[in-house]
């Protein structure tokens, strides 16, 4: 290990590289506390930052969250991003809801990354984040609001429900609306049907109407056949019909006639 350290601080840049990517996943917290060193170094160029907080994200060493979380809170944008990145492996409450709270971060990569890491702790997500989640559906940022209701679709817990399907209905932001019927398709529960059938006959964003076409086939209730050849016969756009085909394939039943190419 004494040696995986020294080249960890070698000043040989391709050593260096080298000795993070045989870090990945470390179980030594004198190893952490280099990576977490080398992540948050503004000076240290952002590739091998990147490195750093990738080996860091294979490693469930509890140093690691201790090391990272004060990182969240940092004034540059690519250390929050770095750090959000770097705790994808671990899964304590402190994690979970400080990644939550980054979801309202005013840079995309942060909220990026944030979610990719709380999609990778899902247990740990329903266990600790469900109503922090639920209280992001009602953030004034769109970009806040959406991410929260993906994520609190893979949860698949039914305290979720009553939010999404108010988001769904009345949210004046399409990306929103989608994300809201994305997830009640994700939750599972088939009491959310008649709303996302509302979407899939009503709302006026395609997009919207192709992410309700893929609940209803995830939902896999008995109406689902009948409800998506309507789509077929009545919704003219292209993605919206692809979706809607996917979603009869994935039933097996044959469809040929929609636009495979989907969007244009």
């Amino acid at each position: 290990m004494s040696e995986l350290v020294d080249q960890l601080q070698s000043s040989n840049p391709e050593v260096r590289h080298a000795a993070i990517a045989a870090a990945a996943g470390t179980n030594s917290p004198a190893v952490a506390e280099i990576l977490v060193a080398r992540l948050a170094d503004m000076s240290c160029p952002e590739p091998e930052r990147q490195l750093a907080a990738e080996a860091l994200a294979k490693s469930r060493l509890p140093e690691v969250a201790a090391l990272l979380l004060p990182q969240l809170g940092s004034e540059a944008a690519f250390t929050r991003t770095m750090a959000a990145m770097g705790l994808g492996g671990q899964s304590s409450r402190d994690v979970v809801l400080a990644l939550v709270k980054s979801l309202t971060d005013s840079v995309n990569t942060v909220r990026n990354w944030a979610e990719r890491s709380l999609l990778g702790m899902g247990a740990a997500v329903r266990e600790f984040g469900v109503e922090a989640l639920i209280g992001l559906l009602s953030h004034e940022v769109t970009l806040s609001r959406s991410p929260a209701a993906r994520l609190l679709g893979v949860t698949h817990d039914r305290r979720a429900m009553e939010s999404l399907i108010k988001m769904a209905e009345s949210d004046s932001d399409w990306l929103a609306r989608m994300g809201a019927i994305k997830a009640l398709g994700d939750l599972g529960i088939p009491d959310a049907l008649p709303i996302i059938l509302k979407s899939l006959q009503t709302d006026p964003k395609n997009r919207v109407r192709a992410a309700a076409a893929e609940a209803v086939g995830k939902l896999r209730t008995d109406q689902a056949e009948s409800i998506l050849r309507a789509v077929l016969e009545s919704d003219e756009d292209d993605g919206v019909q692809k979706m809607a085909g996917e979603a009869l394939r994935s039933f097996g039943f044959d469809v040929t006639e929609i636009n495979d190419e989907g969007w244009e």
